[in-house]
């Protein structure tokens, strides 16, 4: 009979929250507590009324008549009073003439949020439950009581450019718009006062020293002289990557070939695996000091190599074997700027795209001497022509480049 078409006896719908009641009703009230319904029709009385939640006690709603039907047997007076259809000032809507009070203010402690939402009215009870979040834990800021996304670093500079450049100090983006150009740049740091970063253009227009007219040129597009990206040429001036036996004194040394100082804290170092296509090692390079004078050497290497140097060397120390050397193809090292800009790259023991300077890369070491740059400091963009195998290696001081170079 289960599996018949119609369910049989068995598989069957359970009855309705109204049809409970209506069954119970006439059982649970009798005489003089007896429930009486318009036309002696209960369950058209029932599905008049909003069904509610099941644990309704105090609202005009099936589920609270149905709760004290219930409990009819302990309170008869009181429980059957309740189930009938005005619901005996128990089952009524307990809210019809409550007015609530606005919602306490919304507020931020640190980083947790306190908010409280608009105050409703509950069985005659206005709440309004606080809802509290640390918004720290999503990353986000709290403000006005409420976690909300932080603005990005382009949509801060956005709203300060456009409440800061006005009328003739406005700022041309082009058909693109302020987001798209500042997409373009560099972040930068939050320090930046003369590079072409959006944390430079923030600080020009957050400077109270500046005119807006001054603040507003060195924000735009081009930076205003100001906020642009000045690259110093530094080279890769020598590489020792290979020794006899075990590899014990290698390094690189970074030479400064310009009339003017690097500020380090805008470059590094990288060294390529190529048979990988992965960085080996990664050093930023002020570790070794705040900048690199004009015609000033800086030597990244193993500790027993800068252990020779001279006092005073700009120097960042390196594990052992943080040169790759040059097995499946050929291996690199680089200098970058921190803007994205490539500054220069050396590949050796063979071309490694997107490293090599020319085409075809530097030679090889062969354990005595050094990969040298050919003469001193010169860079014509070829690894194959700048640099030359040397006999004797000089870390911190000029090339030792055999006597026929020109």
């Amino acid at each position: 009979a289960a599996a018949a078409p119609d369910g049989g006896e068995i598989c069957v719908d359970p009855p309705t929250i109204c049809e409970q009641y209506c069954e119970l009703a006439p059982t649970a009230c009798q005489n003089d507590q007896e429930i009486v319904f318009e036309d002696d029709d209960c369950l058209a009385a029932c599905e008049s009324w909003d069904e509610g939640d099941s644990d309704d006690m105090l609202s005009d709603t099936t589920w609270c008549r149905w709760n004290h039907l219930n409990m009819a047997e302990e309170d008869p007076a009181l429980h059957c009073s309740a189930a009938t259809p005005d619901g005996g000032e128990v089952c009524i809507d307990h809210c019809a003439d409550v007015v609530c009070d606005p919602a306490p203010d919304s507020f931020c402690d640190g980083s947790v949020g306190t908010s409280y939402p608009e105050s409703t009215c509950d069985e005659g009870v206005c709440v309004s439950e606080p809802v509290v979040q640390d918004c720290s834990i999503t990353d986000q800021l709290c403000e006005g009581g409420l976690c909300v996304t932080p603005p990005t670093l382009c949509e801060e500079y956005c709203a300060l450019v456009t409440a800061t450049c006005l009328e003739e100090n406005v700022v041309d983006f082009g058909e693109a718009g302020c987001l798209a150009a500042c997409e373009a740049w560099p972040a930068g740091d939050d320090d930046d006062a003369a590079n072409g970063t959006t944390w430079c253009r923030i600080n020009k227009l957050q400077d109270e020293a500046l005119s807006p007219a001054e603040a507003c040129a060195s924000a735009g597009v081009d930076g205003g002289g100001v906020c642009v990206t000045t690259v110093v040429n530094l080279v890769i001036n020598e590489v020792d990557y290979d020794q006899a036996s075990v590899d014990s004194s290698e390094f690189v040394e970074i030479y400064n070939p310009t009339d003017q100082p690097a500020f380090l804290n805008d470059y590094e170092v990288i060294t390529l695996n190529g048979a990988v296509g992965e960085p080996n090692a990664t050093f930023l390079l002020s570790e070794a000091g705040a900048e690199l004078p004009a015609n000033g050497y800086l030597v990244i290497g193993v500790p027993a190599l800068l252990a020779t140097l001279p006092e005073g060397t700009l120097t960042i120390a390196a594990e052992v074997d943080f040169l790759e050397n040059a097995g499946n193809g050929g291996d690199a090292v680089g200098v970058f700027h921190k803007d994205g800009i490539t500054v220069d790259t050396l590949s050796y023991g063979g071309a490694v795209a997107e490293w090599t300077e020319g085409e075809t890369g530097a030679g090889v070491d062969t354990g005595e001497g050094a990969l040298a740059r050919c003469p001193n400091g010169v860079d014509t963009n070829s690894n194959e022509e700048d640099f030359s195998w040397v006999e004797s290696v000089s870390p911190a001081a000029p090339n030792d480049c055999p006597a026929e170079t020109p």
